[in-house]
């Protein structure tokens, strides 16, 4: 049986939550955005170092709209699970 996740239509915004699992210490939820035309993820600065990943906030540099990673590069995740599909990157 194939996994299905509905989703509102109607909705301006498609909202997902997002699990942040770091060893067995720290554990984080919160909502992102499915932008189903992007063809990678970005997530704020707020929500980087909300999750740990940055110390602070860089207000300091100037970017294209939107695209926070000319910021930072690129954080490589060992797994996800989106829509209850696990994906292992470590293989």
């Amino acid at each position: 049986m194939p996994n299905i996740t509905t989703f509102n239509i109607k909705a301006h915004y498609i909202y997902l939550p997002v699990f942040i699992i770091i060893g067995s210490a720290k554990h984080l939820e919160f909502d992102a955005i499915l932008d189903t035309g992007a063809p990678m993820t970005e997530f704020s600065d707020a929500a980087l170092h909300y999750a740990g990943f940055l110390d602070k906030v860089k207000n300091d540099v100037t970017i294209k709209s939107g695209l926070q990673t000319q910021k930072y590069s690129t954080v490589i995740l060992s797994q996800i699970n989106i829509c209850g599909h696990e994906i292992n990157l470590t293989s």
